[in-house]
C-alpha cells in the first residue's frame, strides 16, 4: 500500500479525531468570524492544503455566499513565478488617477498659469484666473483608461499594455503641464515635468521591447526555477534590496505641489501644526527666484492667520 492510500484511509479517523478533540476551538475561530463579516476571503495554501482549499472556496461559496479566492504561494516560493501584475492593474490605475484629478480641482490643487480663455477658473490661493490643468490630466487619464481597454483586446503580448500606459501616461502630460504654475522645480524644469520627461523615455523602452517580443526577437522570459538549479530559498540579491531602497527614498524626496509646507497650508485649520523634522520648510524655487516658495508659504500663512 503507497504513503498517498494510507493517508487517504487515515482521514475519517482524522477528521473525527478534529472534530473531537477540536470542535470547541472550532466554534471560537467561527465565531470571530461571524462578528466580524468579511465580505470576501483569501486563502494561501500550498501542496496538498490547496485541497483543501479549493473545498473550503465551494464551501464558502455555497453555504455563505462569499467570493473566495485562492492565493498561490507555491509560484514565489518553489517556482520562482510569481504572477506578472502589470497589464491587469494598469486600466484601474488610469481610472483612479483621472478621478483623482477631479478630486484636485475640487480641493482647488494644482493651479495653471494665468489666462483669460472663456474656461479659466479662479482658485482661492492663486491671483487672477487660470488654466484648470487638474482637469486637462484628468481628462487625459480617463481617456487613457479607454485607450488601454482597447489594447488589451488588440494586443496579446505580455507586458504591451502596462508599456503603452507609462509612455502615454507621462508623454500628453509633458505638453499639459506647460499651462502648469509649478511651485517646486528641479533641474530647471517643475519637479513633475522633470519625472514626465524621465517618464517617457522609460515608457519608449518599454514599447521597443514590446515590440520586439510581439514580433519573436525578444523572448517572455523564463521562470528562474525553470532555467536555472539555483536553490529556490535564496535571499534577494544585494543590488535588488539596494534599487528597492533607492526607489523608497526617491520617492520621499519628490517634493509636492501644495503639501511641502503643510503647516503654512493647514495651520489655520489645525493650530498645533508647527515646523518640525517631519513638515520642514522647503525652497525649490528654480535658479534665480531665491525664497519664492518660502514667500509664497509665509503669504498664505499670513492670510490664514489673519481671516
Amino acid at each position: 500500500m503507497s504513503q498517498v492510500e494510507t493517508e487517504i484511509r487515515e482521514q475519517p479517523e482524522a477528521l473525527g479525531r478534529l472534530l473531537r478533540d477540536g470542535r470547541a476551538r472550532v466554534e471560537e475561530i467561527a465565531a470571530r468570524i461571524r462578528e466580524r463579516a468579511p465580505r470576501y476571503v483569501v486563502i494561501a495554501a500550498r501542496g496538498s492544503s490547496d485541497n483543501a482549499a479549493r473545498y473550503a472556496q465551494y464551501l464558502f461559496g455555497a453555504h455563505n455566499r462569499l467570493p473566495v479566492c485562492l492565493a498561490t504561494p507555491s509560484l514565489f516560493t518553489a517556482y520562482a513565478a510569481g504572477p506578472s501584475l502589470a497589464d491587469a492593474l494598469v486600466i484601474p490605475g488610469a481610472f483612479l488617477m483621472g478621478m483623482g484629478r477631479i478630486g484636485n480641482f475640487i480641493d482647488g490643487l494644482i493651479v495653471g498659469s494665468v489666462t483669460d480663455v472663456w474656461w479659466a477658473v479662479k482658485f482661492p490661493d492663486a491671483d487672477g484666473f487660470r488654466h484648470p490643468v487638474v482637469l486637462y490630466d484628468g481628462a487625459k487619464n480617463l481617456l487613457l483608461m479607454l485607450f488601454l481597454v482597447r489594447a488589451r483586446r488588440t494586443n496579446r503580448t505580455p507586458g504591451a499594455v502596462a508599456a503603452r500606459f507609462v509612455f502615454w501616461y507621462a508623454f500628453p502630460r509633458i505638453f499639459i503641464d506647460l499651462f502648469r504654475d509649478y511651485p517646486t522645480h528641479r533641474l530647471a524644469l517643475g519637479t513633475g515635468q522633470t519625472l514626465n520627461i524621465l517618464m517617457a523615455a522609460l515608457g519608449v523602452v518599454l514599447l521597443v521591447r514590446s515590440r520586439m517580443r510581439r514580433l519573436g526577437r525578444l523572448g517572455a522570459g523564463t521562470p528562474a526555477a525553470a532555467s536555472s538549479h539555483a536553490p529556490l530559498d535564496r535571499p534577494p540579491l544585494l543590488s535588488q534590496r539596494v534599487a528597492l531602497v533607492a526607489l523608497l527614498l526617491f520617492c520621499l524626496t519628490i517634493p509636492s505641489n501644495w503639501t511641502q509646507d503643510i503647516p503654512a497650508r493647514y495651520g489655520a485649520r489645525h493650530p498645533s501644526l508647527r515646523h518640525s523634522r517631519l513638515y520642514p520648510p522647503l525652497d525649490t524655487a528654480p535658479p534665480g527666484v531665491p525664497g519664492r516658495s518660502r514667500v509664497l508659504s509665509m503669504a498664505l500663512h499670513e492670510r490664514f492667520r489673519t481671516e
